[in-house]
């Protein structure tokens, strides 16, 4: 029975991907499955839930790799390391589901039904804690956590889509490059005197 509602899955979310939310219909998926409309019925009501079960689907388990591989009881530099490394691999293990989530991330409002901004939040909330937690031990200095987890997201995610549409290849998400992006975070690209300048005018 999984493995039927995950194949249904796995071929609504191409079709949805190709064609769009108003684009596909339910008679569209019940053929590329070639299962009957009955057995597509039974796991998913309609095309909406089937939609909606697609979205939460991505999102949680692109957010639960990142939890199961980011160790708590590291210090928070590495956290934020760890936690780059795990979207990175993620990417790489799944590149067809993350252009799913990213394609759902920057779509706009009109071109799907799912309100994403409780997802989203998740995502920025569990950043903003570890940065934050950063501060709290004195690792990280800086004015406003939130904004600092917004910039964490960015860079993820622009290194994400760089990968999936430049062509770049598997190493351009190594660890080793995962390291790099953290360092551009944690050591910002202001020389010392300059950092410590512009600390001075913005209090």
């Amino acid at each position: 029975m999984t493995e039927t509602r995950n194949h249904i899955m796995d071929v609504a979310r191409s079709q949805f991907f190709k064609t769009g939310y108003a684009g596909t219909s339910i008679n569209s998926i019940v053929d590329a499955t070639k299962f009957t409309k009955p057995t597509v019925y039974y796991h998913f009501k309609n095309k909406a839930e089937l939609f909606a079960s697609l979205v939460h689907d991505a999102y949680d388990r692109c957010f639960e790799h990142r939890q199961s591989l980011v160790d708590a009881q590291l210090p928070a530099s590495e956290q934020l390391y760890q936690a780059i490394t795990a979207d990175f691999s993620f990417c790489l293990a799944t590149p067809d589901l993350v252009r799913f989530v990213v394609a759902l991330t920057f779509a706009l409002p009109e071109d799907h039904s799912i309100d994403l901004s409780a997802i989203h939040s998740r995502d920025h909330e569990s950043f903003r804690a570890l940065i934050e937690r950063g501060m709290s031990d004195g690792e990280f200095d800086c004015v406003d956590s939130g904004d600092a987890a917004i910039a964490l997201q960015g860079l993820i995610a622009i290194n994400i889509m760089s990968y999936l549409k430049m062509g770049h290849p598997p190493e351009f998400l190594s660890p080793g490059r995962a390291r790099d992006v953290a360092n551009v975070l944690l050591q910002g690209i202001a020389v010392k005197g300059t950092r410590e300048r512009h600390k001075k005018e913005t209090m």
